[in-house]
């Protein structure tokens, strides 16, 4: 009999998003993502083997819970914070006249500015 141990984390996604195996595009949201996992006997540690990754997805009709490799979910999750972070990131501040003078003078005297 093999020891198995379940784990749940939430991820959020702030746009649709697709997962590779499914024809559908998932809504942004908040999704549960429950990972399954057995203990590997005959090793000198403690470790364990993935045997599921579950995503649940919300409905009208209640949830519905699909298999997916966890590799496609990391990716969704960054490709959906990549567009985040596109849309989201604030232009640089502009430096006045005077400033670029400064530092110009003070990076051609050799000093190091940050």
């Amino acid at each position: 009999m093999s020891i198995t141990r379940v784990s749940h984390k939430q991820v959020e996604f702030s746009g649709p998003f697709k997962l590779k195996g499914y024809d559908e595009t998932f809504p942004g949201g908040d999704y549960d993502v429950e990972t399954e996992e057995e203990l590997i006997e005959g090793v000198s540690f403690l470790a364990y083997r993935r045997t599921a990754t579950l995503l649940h997805v919300p409905s009208t009709a209640g949830a519905r819970t699909l298999p997916i490799d966890p590799r496609e979910l990391d990716r969704a999750i960054l490709m959906d914070r990549d567009q985040c972070d596109v849309i989201a990131a604030p232009a640089p501040p502009k430096r006045d006249a005077k400033l670029a003078e400064a530092i110009s003078r003070a990076e051609s005297e050799g000093m190091p500015v940050h």
